[in-house]
């Protein structure tokens, strides 16, 4: 089973080494990553240019805002299982991925919730804030309550039937696609109670982490 990784990157040279890095320590080989840059201007594509990585892909979409971003790099996968992970996050250990793989395939899952944390020094051990699944219900969204979007693991398949992000919103594009996802098309998922992914405190995930409070105002 192949897993994309879809990682959005904007002049993000001081922290994209961490998120590579993460990325290349994972202990699950058939791993696809897809970088979609916004028109970097500082060493973010020579960074990804030297990534080591066998299978990446290079997207320039200069201008492109974060959900136009997502769904370019969505849309050029060629992955079973989608994974967002931002520029200036990290997959938080070196079984992650294997982890994931290993419940989609014990569960038969469509869609997969998991557990994520912010951190805010540059050592990613400073949790400032825990940010789990296991306690969401469909029924939340409702109330403005979502689960992690970059904690969310989703087949390519769900994208297709559901829509891809509306690229209308600014930061409230995540919570939009799990209304249609959950809500109206009713898809089921699963939860994986381990933390998958360490957010940095101030970036784009965790202005994204409020977006339910623009999608309902």
């Amino acid at each position: 089973m192949k897993i994309t990784i879809v990682t959005v990157c904007l002049n993000s040279e001081k922290t994209l080494p961490f998120t590579l890095n993460s990325v290349l320590s994972q202990n699950y080989s058939d791993i696809e990553h897809v970088f979609v840059d916004g028109g970097s201007n500082d060493k973010t594509i020579e960074l990804i240019e030297n990534y080591p990585l066998t299978n990446k892909k290079i997207i320039k979409a200069n201008g492109s805002r974060i959900y136009e971003a997502l769904n370019i790099g969505i849309k050029n996968s060629s992955g079973d299982i989608i994974s967002i992970l931002h520029s200036n996050d990290i997959l938080n250990s070196y079984s992650t991925i294997t982890s994931v793989v290993n419940k989609f395939f014990q569960s038969k899952a469509d869609i997969l919730l998991s557990n994520i944390v912010f951190f805010n020094n540059e050592e990613f051990s400073n949790i400032s804030r825990n940010y789990t699944s296991n306690k969401f219900k469909q029924w939340m969204l409702k109330f403005g309550l979502m689960p992690p979007h970059t904690g969310t693991f989703i087949k390519k398949k769900i994208y297709e039937e559901v829509g891809f992000y509306n690229e209308k919103y600014d930061i409230a594009g995540d919570f939009d696609f799990f209304i249609r996802c959950f809500s109206i098309k009713k898809k089921k998922y699963h939860h994986l109670n381990k933390t998958t992914v360490r957010m940095k405190t101030g970036g784009i995930s965790g202005k994204n982490f409020y977006s339910y409070v623009k999608s309902t105002s």
